[in-house]
């Protein structure tokens, strides 16, 4: 009776250690090199229906401490960099940026499930998109409803993928 007991103490334990990992992924193919960011503004988005206004705060706050880690600066007016977030609800395809080779005729494409959180990054002075990070999975807790702590993990975990640093900074 007593191992029983250890078994089903020992099951319940690992079960309530248990944490649900979201998949975290980086389309960094349009990374021009080494860069001269040192600004950084982000921006709203106007299809905000699947997050609450503290939950835009809690993405916006973690995004600002990581960006801060890395040394740029938020401003409100000509940033050189533009971040953009949303929390797609639904499942999408999102499809693979890779540079076009003669032979190549297409892109390979990703399914995500509902609840993947994207970040996009945009050079201001190129133009274009040039870094995108997303976590899917985030609606699978909490009957769809992800708490802060969630959102904020995700950012986080998104962001730790972003490896440059603006120029000159020491850390």
């Amino acid at each position: 009776m007593k191992k029983i007991a250890f078994l089903l103490g020992m099951g319940w334990l690992f079960s309530a250690c248990a944490v649900q990992q979201s998949r975290v992924d980086v389309n960094d193919d349009w990374l021009p090199g080494p860069t001269l960011h040192q600004t950084y503004a982000i921006l709203q988005s106007g299809d905000f229906r699947t997050l609450s206004a503290r939950q835009q705060e809690a993405v916006e706050q973690e995004i600002d401490r990581q960006m801060r880690a890395r040394g740029y600066r938020r401003v409100a007016q000509n940033p050189d960099l533009a971040i953009v977030f949303s929390l797609y609800d639904r499942g999408f395809t999102l499809r693979n940026a890779r540079v076009v080779r003669l032979n190549e005729s297409s892109s390979p494409k990703k399914s995500l499930n509902g609840g993947t959180l994207v970040i996009q990054m945009v050079d201001e002075t190129l133009n274009r998109s040039v870094w995108l990070g997303y976590a899917s999975g985030l609606m699978a807790r909490n009957d769809g409803v992800p708490e802060d702590r969630h959102l904020r993990a995700a950012t986080r975990q998104i962001l730790d993928e972003y490896r440059e640093i603006a120029p000159r900074y020491v850390r």
